[in-house]
């Protein structure tokens, strides 16, 4: 009963993903009956997801620009990883999409009404901003796709869309099931690496040269930010992630700030959690809080002029390895656990030889990972001559 079950889910959700495309190809139809613009001369990249995605994304921007130097490469991103992109030399234009989502629902009604608002303004998004001037879209997500980034490679009009293949994954392959439709190429790679390996190998499989790997972008050497003086040395401590699961316990990173305040490094609190600032202060812990009240663009000079940088799985431990900082990454992930596994730094790390991942000695758990580890990596650290290598 249980494999019928199943067999009947999957029927559904391929007539499902059929119909969507077909809708989908019907809007397309229409969209470029009315488009002008037909210079087919620029390449379109859409990257809808996080800041750590938009990091590690730069450097398949920075090789196609490099294979074709006289086009010029736009970018579709949200207003958060907007910043990212602007850091970026290889980048011709930056357009937003705003990604605010209906709330889940499981009123029928009310799910058909949220399908209706969202291909009006998909619709509407794409023919005031793509205009029919691709020739080529590049959609470089590995992993499943919420973001409904296929939607808008089809709208886009482009007679070529790239992008990885359904199948890359178990989980994708039902979440996005049917998405193939939307690509004239698609393709797939080893899970086992960076992701910004597997972006790179999107390029390589289409037939481009990869010049440089790095995961490198600029940052202002300042020495005062909102009447903070930087010109002392100063750790930078992320407190939160994007997930509970990920964050190292608070009463850590006091402990760790009170041992830096007596090394004479002062610490700098970045993050997004008012809630974690609190407890920090509360615990008794020593640094200048910026939670909340920096923009992505002001963490790339906060983060690259600082001493060392110590946070978790997070879109600024990326940012650090980005701009050269020297830093610990505290994962919660096992060692010799999947490597595939959305948190695994065989995935997710910063790809920087000047960060190092600290991961429980035995067992799982962010937590697991002990202040007397990230000390004595913090004093390998200071041992060391510091350079903060821009790019």
């Amino acid at each position: 009963m249980k494999v019928l079950r199943i067999r009947l889910e999957n029927i559904r959700r391929s007539i499902g993903a059929l119909l969507r495309y077909l809708f989908i190809s019907l809007i397309a139809y229409f969209l470029n009956i009315f488009r002008i613009n037909q210079k087919w001369n620029q390449i379109l990249v859409i990257d809808l997801f996080a800041i750590g995605d938009a990091v590690t994304i730069t450097p398949f921007i920075k090789n196609l620009k490099m294979n074709l130097q006289n086009t010029k490469i736009d970018v579709i991103c949200s207003q958060l990883t907007s910043d990212v992109y602007a850091q970026s030399k290889y980048t011709d234009k930056i357009i937003v999409l705003d990604k605010k989502q209906a709330k889940k629902t499981k009123n029928i009604i009310v799910k058909i009404i949220n399908e209706i608002k969202y291909y009006r303004k998909i619709a509407f998004f794409c023919y005031k901003n793509l205009n029919k001037t691709y020739s080529a879209v590049f959609v470089p997500r590995w992993d499943f796709d919420d973001e409904r980034s296929a939607d808008i490679a089809k709208l886009s009009g482009a007679p070529k869309r790239v992008g990885f293949s359904e199948n890359t994954t178990l989980w994708k392959s039902f979440i996005n099931i049917g998405r193939n439709r939307y690509f004239t190429h698609v393709y797939s790679c080893r899970p086992d690496c960076l992701e910004s390996e597997k972006y790179l190998s999107l390029l390589e499989q289409v037939g481009y040269k990869i010049f440089d790997r790095t995961v490198r972008l600029p940052f202002e050497h300042i020495t005062v930010f909102n009447g903070i003086d930087l010109g002392k040395p100063y750790a930078v401590l992320a407190l939160d992630t994007s997930s509970r699961e990920r964050d190292w316990d608070i009463e850590n990173f006091v402990k760790i700030s009170k041992y830096l305040n007596n090394k004479g490094i002062g610490s700098i609190l970045l993050g997004t959690n008012k809630v974690y600032e609190q407890k920090f202060k509360n615990l008794g812990g020593q640094g200048v809080s910026l939670i909340c009240n920096t923009s992505v663009r002001d963490t790339f000079d906060i983060i690259g002029n600082c001493r060392i940088y110590v946070g978790g799985d997070t879109g600024l431990s990326h940012i650090a390895g980005a701009v050269g900082a020297c830093g610990i990454v505290i994962n919660g992930r096992p060692k010799g656990s999947d490597p595939c596994h959305p948190s695994s730094p065989e995935r997710f790390r910063p790809q920087s030889d000047l960060i190092t991942v600290l991961q429980p000695k035995n067992g799982g758990g962010v937590n697991l990972v002990l202040v007397e580890d990230v000390i004595e990596e913090i004093d390998k650290i200071l041992s060391k001559k510091y350079q903060n290598k821009e790019v």
